[in-house]
């Protein structure tokens, strides 16, 4: 773990590192405490209230390919891709316990957590719903089979919508009853469906293959494309902020597209990043690319039509997601695990 001072992004850094065991897919930050997903490494905690000198906290590895973790409470829910949800009990940071374990067979790609429930992305096992409020025994509760390989979830209202791959598309789920979730409506898109967000009445897929798609969601029973830019390269990642998305499209770059009329998206303008772009995460006016071997390029988008670069920061291997949380970066790093910036200085 790499941590960088980015108060002045143009000029970050080094404050402190720690070098996690394993290979780190995914993080999550919670208060003092930053949560790795490190492969076969397991859950690693790691106390980063003195940035200069983070430190390890506990480890978890009682599981297979820890792919994702997502932070409630006293509560750890990790995805892993053989073995499926486990729940850590991590209020003793120094050693946290398996509370629970569903194992659904399938491989796991995604989690989101609302209230008593777990919404799995179970690629070949479609969504599957865990009900979660006695975590020291997750129960199945309900499914649906998707007909796709479902990469990600995220859930508004009483829907769940699945980013479900190229034989799926979006796939939209009544979950009001979660016992038995049906299927409210279905778009399938022209290329794969990989990751999805939810905006109002609009879902906007990262589609690999086939750029950006805007989907007309109000209608849930018959959900309607109203508009998409079709990317250069492939879309694996989408983030809104205001009346932009923002694309993470692999070895086109950063692509930026107007969606302030859905039925209409305008191309604004791409930023070819050095290497191959997989993640993307927009914090007030800057854009912070995950571009694998380059590491992470730091764009300003105040003006979208113009994106200036700020600066770089390669002190990586492969990156591989970035999320902003106020004035740091966390930065997935596929071989050398949590990476944080300071970006404040």
């Amino acid at each position: 773990m790499v941590i960088l001072n980015i108060s002045n992004p143009a000029a970050p850094t080094l404050t402190g590192s720690f070098n996690t065991a394993g290979n780190s897919y995914a993080v999550h930050v919670s208060g003092n405490y930053v949560y790795v997903a490190d492969g076969s490494n397991g859950l690693v905690v790691i106390d980063a209230s003195t940035p200069a000198s983070p430190s390890l906290e506990g480890t978890y590895r009682a599981m297979g390919t820890v792919r994702k973790s997502v932070i409630d409470g006293d509560y750890a829910y990790v995805l892993d891709r053989d073995s499926g949800l486990f729940v850590i009990d991590i209020s003793d940071k120094t050693h946290p316990v398996q509370l629970g374990n569903y194992n659904p067979v399938d491989l796991v790609y995604n989690v989101y957590v609302s209230g008593n429930y777990a919404y799995l992305a179970a690629y070949t096992g479609g969504l599957i719903i865990v009900d979660i409020s006695d975590p020291a025994n997750p129960v199945y509760t309900g499914g649906y089979n998707t007909p796709g390989n479902s990469y990600s979830v995220t859930v508004s209202g009483n829907y769940a919508y699945v980013a479900d791959g190229g034989i799926g598309g979006l796939i939209i789920v009544n979950i009001s009853n979660p016992a038995n979730p049906t299927l409210a409506g279905s778009y399938n898109t022209a290329g794969s469906a990989y990751d999805v967000a939810v905006v109002g009445n609009y879902a906007y897929v990262a589609d690999v293959g086939s750029g950006l798609r805007v989907i007309d969601v109000s209608n849930s029973a018959s959900p309607t494309e109203v508009g998409s830019y079709d990317t250069v390269g492939s879309a694996y990642a989408v983030a809104i902020s205001g009346n932009y998305a923002y694309m993470a499209d692999y070895a086109n770059g950063l692509v930026i597209v107007d969606i302030s009329n859905p039925s209409n998206p305008t191309y604004v303008t791409t930023y070819d990043t050095p290497d191959l772009a997989w993640g993307v995460s927009v914090y007030g006016n800057y854009a912070y690319v995950a571009d694998d071997g380059t590491g992470v390029i730091v764009l300003d988008v105040s003006d979208p039509s113009d994106p200036v670069l700020v600066t770089t920061y390669n002190g990586l291997l492969s990156s591989m997601s970035v999320t902003v949380d106020g004035d740091y970066a966390y930065i997935s790093d596929y071989f050398n695990g949590l990476e944080i910036i300071n970006l404040t200085q």
